[in-house]
């Protein structure tokens, strides 16, 4: 197929724009076929340069390993008039785990609470109900507990194109050092908190402006429960996904599975035989 270089970049444009979630740049090279990739790669590179060039209401990003068109982020209040959306919101009990599951995937949920410090239930099953979070698999170990990793939605959500684009800790604390304004409490406990060497607790209520007053009812649910096992020190084993979503035979007894009947004797078969 032979096309002129601006009707491809129509094309890719209008490909971006329909699309629901991120494009990959491989679903893009199948439907323009026979496109040399160099040529997708400059025209993809054109665009994003347009966007910043004439400061256009949308910019062209590369994230959760495709493209998709994001809005300025200057005109984030007319928007918010408009579709009368609130930002989401995190508490901080979600985010410490999105962190340690985020830089430490696969891992489990005693893992993750060996790090945080008190039972994270609330905080998993939250974040796995919003797609932040999957299961990934189980740990080869007794019991074999779920192990959990971050999805392609963390990916948008943090406006990443890749696991390999999150910050390092070694950035984190550079960041922190030049940038101290940016971080609750002076010195930051990233590297501790994320990696484990120091397990602590840290389920407060955040502090924050009237803005991120609005954080969801459920995360607030999320932390009163995390609290709760940090007094009691409960470390539950409990699986953390809905109801709806695991099927656990083994709290089925046998028992309970037969009618009433076979379970226990009838009362009056009882007077019959006293009688008799």
């Amino acid at each position: 197929m032979s096309l002129e270089r601006s009707r491809i970049k129509s094309i890719i444009e209008s490909l971006i724009f329909v699309s629901s979630e991120p494009l990959p740049f491989a679903k893009i090279k199948a439907l323009l076929e026979g496109v040399p990739t160099n040529d997708l790669k400059s025209v993809l590179g054109e665009l994003q340069a347009d966007c910043l060039a004439f400061d256009r209401g949308v910019y062209l990003e590369e994230v959760a390993m495709g493209y998709q068109f994001r809005t300025n982020p200057e005109n984030t209040d007319w928007i918010m008039a408009l579709v009368e959306t609130k930002p989401r919101r995190f508490s901080k009990a979600s985010l410490e785990t999105i962190a340690i599951i985020a830089y430490n995937q696969p891992i489990t949920r005693p893992e993750i609470e060996n790090i945080r410090g008190v039972d994270s239930s609330s905080a998993v099953n939250l974040l796995l109900e919003r797609r932040i979070v999957k299961i990934v698999g189980r740990k080869d170990v007794p019991g074999k507990p779920f192990l959990f990793g971050t999805t392609k939605e963390f990916l948008e959500l943090f406006n990443l194109k890749e696991l390999s684009s999150l910050p390092t800790l070694q950035e984190i604390e550079n960041l922190e050092e030049t940038h101290p304004e940016l971080f609750e409490g002076g010195k930051s406990q990233s590297s501790e908190s994320v990696s484990g060497d120091e397990p602590k607790a840290s389920d407060e209520s955040p502090t924050t402006d009237a803005g991120d007053a609005e954080i969801n009812s459920e995360d607030n649910a999320s932390e009163k429960e995390d609290d709760t096992g940090k007094r009691s020190g409960q470390k539950s084993d409990d699986a953390v996904l809905p109801e709806a979503n695991i099927a656990t035979p083994e709290t089925i007894s046998d028992d309970s599975a037969l009618p009433a009947d076979e379970n226990e004797n009838d009362p009056s078969d009882e007077d019959k035989a006293e009688n008799d």
